[in-house]
């Protein structure tokens, strides 16, 4: 199968090169672009026979490969009045190429507004200027260039964080009142942004996005210390973990699954009918660093998405599992990324189901004990809300009762980040 999917792919290379004669260059690879990418959604899009002709569908009024990638979702189902599809995209290479490597430029961090006048920090990356001016997640934020950190204010912010710099008021750990100007720089991502054991024998750790040349050394490494600790239960932290990679998904779970998953599937990729041949199944394959656990805890938001959901769904078949926190995306499609002239594309080309033929969570995976996040403490901080009420649960096997807050806006201080969940080695 493998073979077959590069051959595949060699051949739509081949035709997005093809240039036409008797007709002006420019409008030539303009048109052999758009061909290009429609016909490869034809072919490999998971809903590709509701796509119409190119004439009914107006191919060449389309302005780029985004346009057409972004107009195909209006041809997938319709699931609670809306398309199904909210992920085909488009992308350069040099910026796709940035995201596997998990490489950035932005200023490194994330905001939510607690309550309608209390702007926090929601994330903070290690590398990036933020941190190293001393932005910690927790931190209230007071005004950002001047202008009152306020949800009245929201459009505002966000237009005020256009530039390469911003000046931010900030209370620190110890409420006083700090004044940064913070860059936005380039800088690689840790993928694992924290980790710990918890009263001896409960690991914790927050993981990121499924991405990065280093990630699966870092999840091996840090398994290995769990193990050598004796940690008898696993908390991973998802709840802003938009997905990537479906091979580091895959070497987590086995990290994570119980030694008698051996054998059983993790998950099974179904294509379209055009393509059936090449649907295939992945097999737990239980790791040396495993922890020999029965149960996992998974800490999920709205924010946790596609490779993350195929991991907890996957790991549900073969174990117990908790979620604390809030509903997940809903994503249980996944991409191939395709080269198309100087842009990557990526429709979305297969479901992925768990042991149990499972993989109908268009509308999220809901959780178990229901949980905001905390915007008030840090992460490994155990009186944040949602690691407090896994701990309690360790505990004494009772939920705990926290009154929630009010409804949170997030506001984005970074790129867009889009939802991924491919397997890099049938690229």
């Amino acid at each position: 199968m493998k073979k077959v999917f590069v051959i595949i792919i060699t051949a739509y290379s081949f035709y997005s090169c093809e240039t036409g004669t008797k007709i002006t260059l420019v409008q030539s690879k303009k048109d052999s672009l758009l061909d290009s990418v429609y016909t490869i959604c034809k072919d490999i899009y998971f809903w590709n026979d509701r796509l119409p002709n190119s004439t009914e569908f107006g191919l060449y009024t389309q302005k780029d490969a985004k346009s057409i990638l972004e107009n195909i979702r209006n041809y997938s189902p319709v699931q609670s009045g809306k398309n199904i599809d909210k992920w085909s995209f488009s992308m350069d290479k040099t910026s796709w190429n940035a995201i596997e490597k998990n490489e950035t430029a932005e200023f490194g961090f994330n905001v939510s507004f607690w309550k309608d006048d209390d702007l926090r920090v929601s994330q903070v990356y290690e590398a990036s200027d933020a941190f190293q001016k001393g932005l910690r997640r927790g931190d209230k934020i007071l005004s950002i260039n001047g202008l009152e950190a306020k949800l009245a204010n929201k459009e505002l912010l966000v237009k005020s964080l256009k530039g390469s710099r911003i000046i931010t008021e900030f209370l620190d750990d110890f409420s006083n009142v700090q004044k940064k100007i913070i860059l936005s720089t380039s800088f690689t991502k840790k993928s694992i942004i924290h980790s710990k054991i918890i009263d001896n024998d409960i690991a914790y750790f927050v993981f990121d996005i499924f991405e990065g040349d280093n990630t699966i050394n870092l999840l091996n490494n840090l398994f290995a210390f769990f193990v050598a600790n004796q940690a008898k239960e696993l908390i991973i932290d998802l709840r802003y973990n938009h997905g990537g990679q479906g091979n580091i998904a895959f070497v987590l779970a086995n990290l994570v699954a119980p030694k008698e998953s051996e054998g059983r599937v993790f998950t099974r990729i179904i294509n379209n009918q055009k393509n059936s041949l090449l649907n295939y199944s992945l097999f737990f394959q239980p790791s040396n660093n495993n922890l020999g656990i029965k149960r996992v805890f998974f800490i999920t938001s709205p924010e946790t998405a596609s490779a993350s959901e195929a991991l907890i769904n996957s790991l549900k078949a073969v174990m117990e599992v908790k979620l604390i926190g809030s509903r997940t995306h809903g994503k249980p499609f996944g991409f191939f990324s395709i080269p198309v002239g100087d842009n990557y594309i990526l429709p979305i080309a297969f479901k992925n189901v768990n042991a149990d033929g499972y993989g109908d969570y268009y509308d999220g995976l809901p959780v178990d004990m229901e949980i905001e996040d905390d915007l008030t403490h840090d992460f490994g901080d155990v009186e944040e809300s949602c690691l407090k009420t896994a701990l309690h649960y360790i505990k004494t096997g009772k939920k705990l009762q926290l009154k929630n807050n009010n409804e949170i806006n997030t506001l984005n201080f970074k790129n867009e980040k889009p939802d991924l969940f491919y397997f890099s080695h049938q690229k």
